[in-house]
């Protein structure tokens, strides 16, 4: 039986941090902001893909991801509950 994937809270406030601060990101930006192996990142990635928190924004030859409005909201609910935790 496979493992579900389940993100760290922590790991996801890292990348939303990008998003924010440049408002898209590529594959290494969020690597870097992650602090983690490439192959966790890239499963984080695809998580963020699968559950339309991000989408992939042609432009040139990086490939560069932005936020939906769904990954948003989740990011907004995330950074609210860690405010929270202060």
């Amino acid at each position: 039986m496979a493992r579900q994937f389940k993100p760290n809270p922590e790991i996801l406030k890292r990348i939303a941090s990008v998003f924010y601060e440049r408002g898209s990101a590529s594959k290494t930006s969020l690597q870097l902001a992650s602090r983690l192996r490439w192959d966790l990142s890239v499963r984080y990635l695809e998580w963020l893909l699968s559950n339309n928190y991000i989408m992939h924004l042609p432009t040139g030859n990086i490939r560069s991801y932005v936020l939906t409005q769904a990954g948003i909201e989740m990011f907004q609910k995330l950074l609210a509950f860690f405010d929270s935790m202060k």
